[in-house]
């Protein structure tokens, strides 16, 4: 099979590939496939990751860097940076995937609903 001219899906070696990674998926035994079957399955996986190892504030003991109001630069996981403010903190009733990979602040943008990890800010000095 060659590869059809201005096709964009990649060469025949490209979608040979492709159905050698679902036979190989295919051939797993049943209970390894379905090991992680769920989102919920992960969310309760990763929370109970964080519950143990702790490893952001304020749960590992280390106060939060920033309080609501303070002026911060936030890098998206592009590398773009944008002046915001913080507007509150993230604190889920249940497990929250987010909160156990380290969400812990809202920010005014245009995802005010979308919390952010710590990592991500800085102090924005010239505010």
């Amino acid at each position: 099979m060659r590869a059809m001219r201005g096709w964009q899906g990649g060469s025949s070696s490209d979608l040979a590939l492709g159905r050698r990674k679902a036979l190989l998926v295919l051939s797993q035994p049943f209970q390894e496939i379905m090991a992680m079957s769920s989102h919920h399955d992960y969310i309760l996986e990763i929370t109970a990751e964080h519950d143990v190892l702790k490893p952001f504030a304020p749960e590992n003991g280390r106060p939060l860097r920033f309080a609501i109001g303070d002026a911060v630069i936030f890098t998206n996981e592009f590398g773009a940076q944008f002046r915001r403010r913080v507007t509150g903190f993230y604190r889920p009733t249940g497990p929250s995937g987010l909160y156990a990979r380290g969400k812990r602040y809202y920010l005014d943008s245009s995802s005010p609903w979308m919390p952010v990890s710590e990592s991500s800010l800085r102090p924005d000095d010239s505010a």
